[in-house]
């Protein structure tokens, strides 16, 4: 056993119980309590309904593995460059840095490049506070052919809680204006505007290269840059693009729901296989009509 995992199960609440007259035995209380961080938004109801809307392939993986898939928040910018990370102005309004102003900028870049490295340390898995008013344009960016993984936020709460990881899980953030202090793990869960629709639910796992903290932003000549230089520093090979953790799928999964673009074999794949996989029995939900646009037609007329 490694000495971080068993600093975490020496953390872990530990409880009495009666094995038979006269004889107790000490367990560990496995249910780690989420961590919060500063201005965390409240948390919705836990009946909230919470979807995960995936290509088939990633389903598959999901419900033959029973595992979540966290994946490395930094690699997350290559689709949105300012996911982890705070606007450059919300920097300069904390900071009181001008724009245009070379040693303001000078600042200002080796800040986001520290924030950016520290997005390597924690790994992320998505969902979705469904709504079915966006229900079709999830469908459309994530999962066009594909299904969608439902439950609940008190559901996905409980199987995150009992990870030994440090955990945070709450609503992202849309826009910056309610920030009013400089905090990285707000940043993470903060995103731009543009997304608002997504209504996201963001759980995020603290892993730090044991080895790291070395400022791989700055060049041989202490020049700060805003991304990592890994073509001078690179990152160690142990240093996962993703983190997987086990959970149990009758605990988690409420229902299935499958794309009404889905072809006849993933629906009839869904429905005679994965629905039915071990002892579970779990209903699966598909809505197809000619009333449908394409994907094409849709995507001509999606308001946001």
């Amino acid at each position: 056993m490694s000495g971080e995992t068993s600093a975490r199960l020496r953390a872990c609440p530990k409880k009495m119980i009666k094995m038979a007259a006269n004889e107790w035995r000490t367990v560990i209380d496995y249910d780690m309590p989420l961590k919060s961080y500063d201005q965390q938004l409240p948390d919705p109801p836990l009946d909230a309904p919470l979807w995960r809307f995936m290509p088939l392939n990633f389903f598959q993986d999901f419900m033959a593995n029973e595992e979540l898939y966290l994946r490395r928040c930094d690699l997350y910018g290559k689709q949105d460059p300012q996911d982890g990370i705070p606007t450059d102005d919300f920097i300069r309004r904390q900071l009181q840095l001008r724009k245009g102003i070379i040693q303001d900028e000078m600042i200002l870049n080796a800040q986001q490049g520290s924030n950016r490295l520290f997005t390597e340390s924690y790994y992320l898995s998505c969902w979705n506070l469904h709504t079915k008013e966006h229900e079709m344009q999830m469908w459309q960016k994530y999962a066009m052919h594909g299904i969608a993984i439902q439950t609940t936020f008190g559901r996905m709460q409980k199987a995150v809680g009992q990870f030994l990881d440090e955990m945070y899980m709450g609503l992202v953030r849309y826009g910056d204006e309610d920030m009013t202090r400089y905090n990285e793990l707000q940043f993470m869960f903060t995103k731009g505007t543009d997304f608002r629709w997504e209504s996201e639910i963001r759980i995020a796992m603290f892993s730090p290269d044991p080895k790291g903290g070395q400022a791989r932003n700055y060049d041989e000549n202490n020049v700060a840059h805003r991304v990592a230089l890994d073509h001078l520093y690179s990152r160690h090979s142990w240093v996962s693009d993703h983190k997987r953790r086990r959970l149990l799928l009758k605990d988690l999964i409420t229902r299935i729901a499958i794309s009404p673009w889905a072809p006849e074999n993933i629906i009839s794949e869904v429905e005679q296989d994965w629905s039915r996989i071990g002892d579970l029995k779990i209903p699966v939900d598909h809505v197809s009509s000619p009333l449908i646009p394409s994907p094409e037609e849709f995507a001509n007329y999606i308001v946001r």
